[in-house]
C-alpha cells in the first residue's frame, strides 16, 4: 500500500486482517513513518472480561506500530472496568475513560473506533450501534444470533460506510 493514503481506515483495514482484534500487519514501518502525534488512533473497549482482556493484549502489543491507543473502557461490571483502566494506564501511561454504558462512550467524539468484546447476545445490537455513533469497529464472532438482526446490522453496516472486522479465531 502507498503510505501517502494511510489513515485511520487503512490502519483498521491492514490491522483487521491478521487475528485478532487490530494486530499488527507487516506494513508498520510504512504506517510509521506518516502518522503523526495528531494521527493518534482513539479505541474504546466494550467487555473487557475474559476475550476482552485477551484482545486488549493483542492491541498493546500492535498499537506502538500504528499509533493507536486505547483510550476508553467500557463495561458494566465495576471489577472488569477497573481492571482494565489499571491495565490500559500500566501500558499507555494514561487513564483511559471509563464508561458503564455503551451509549456513553459513543457518544464520545474522541474516541475514533470499537472493540466489542461482550456477550454474543448483545453483538449485534452494539455493532449496529457503534457504525450509527459513526466509529469503526472490530467484533467478536458471532456477529449476530438472530438471523433478523444479523440483516439489520448488515444494513446499517453497509449504510454507514464505517470499517468493520468481525473476529474468527482459531478457525
Amino acid at each position: 500500500m502507498d503510505k501517502r493514503n494511510m489513515n485511520r481506515r487503512s490502519f483498521l483495514h491492514w490491522s483487521g486482517m491478521s487475528t485478532g482484534a487490530l494486530l499488527a500487519g507487516s506494513h508498520s514501518a510504512s504506517v510509521q513513518a506518516t502518522l503523526g502525534a495528531n494521527d493518534t488512533l482513539r479505541v474504546g473497549i466494550v467487555g473487557p472480561g475474559g476475550r476482552g482482556t485477551s484482545l486488549m493484549q493483542d492491541f498493546f502489543k500492535a498499537a506502538p506500530n500504528y499509533n493507536a491507543r486505547i483510550t476508553a473502557i467500557c463495561d458494566i461490571w465495576n471489577k472488569r472496568r477497573e481492571a482494565a483502566a489499571v491495565r490500559v494506564k500500566e501500558v499507555h501511561g494514561a487513564e483511559p475513560k471509563v464508561y458503564r454504558h455503551i451509549e456513553e462512550l459513543l457518544s464520545d467524539k474522541d474516541i475514533d473506533a470499537v472493540i466489542i468484546a461482550t456477550a454474543d447476545h448483545q453483538h449485534a445490537q452494539m455493532l449496529k450501534m457503534a457504525v450509527e455513533a459513526g466509529k469503526d469497529v472490530y467484533v467478536e464472532k458471532p456477529m449476530a444470533n438472530v438471523l433478523e438482526e444479523a440483516n439489520a446490522t448488515l444494513a446499517a453496516v453497509k449504510k454507514s460506510g464505517r470499517i468493520v472486522q468481525n473476529g474468527t479465531q482459531r478457525r
